[in-house]
């Protein structure tokens, strides 16, 4: 019933996530979550990285954030720890809740770190391209080449995913998403008897 989704910034899983709403799945997206719970870590987050990283009316400024995290690998655990074990406990909240859902799919970057392929029936890589993924960045956050490489650089490498995880999806571009993520639920369905 729960599919995970992971892979780094600019491989795709979104276009994916999407494909698969449309075949009827329910989709959890991780950065959603983690933007709603953040805003009540706001004392957390700032003693550990400074009022600077506030907007004048209060609200977190996620990208002057992930500035300083993504450069900084240590900062960027701290954060991690900050903020992973409310986001998790959010997720299976979410979870809990549409448990009578067909397909559930967890689209988290962090689905491995954060523990929640444990949950996970299956666990599908999604990968691209450095160079893809530095387009797609760049277009998506409207970001310089060096901020999305910065970002890219922070994040574990496709070998990590491809480890890690039951299925591989390559989404370069050249790929039939639709058909991807067809072939995610038929892997689903014909592995689901294990678990």
């Amino acid at each position: 019933m729960i599919i995970g989704i992971c892979g780094g910034s600019g491989s795709g899983k979104s276009k994916i996530c999407e494909a698969l709403e449309g075949l009827g799945a329910f989709i959890i997206d991780a950065d959603k979550v983690a933007r709603e719970v953040t805003g009540g870590l706001l004392g957390e987050l700032t003693a550990a990285f400074g009022v600077g990283i506030l907007n004048p009316d209060g609200t977190l400024n996620r990208a002057r954030l992930a500035k300083i995290v993504f450069n900084d690998s240590r900062k960027l655990s701290k954060l991690n720890q900050i903020t992973h074990p409310k986001i998790t406990g959010e997720i299976k909240n979410i979870v809990r809740q549409n448990s009578d859902k067909p397909y559930i799919i967890i689209d988290a970057a962090v689905l491995i770190e954060s523990e929640l392929w444990e949950i996970c029936a299956l666990t599908v890589a999604v990968c691209a391209p450095r160079e893809i993924r530095t387009l797609r960045i760049t277009a998506r956050d409207n970001i310089s080449r060096e901020r999305a490489l910065s970002r890219i650089n922070a994040q574990p490498d496709d070998e990590y995913y491809i480890n890690n995880c039951d299925l591989v999806i390559y989404n370069d571009n050249g790929n039939d998403i639709l058909n991807s993520a067809k072939r995610i639920l038929e892997s689903f369905n014909h592995a689901s008897f294990d678990y």
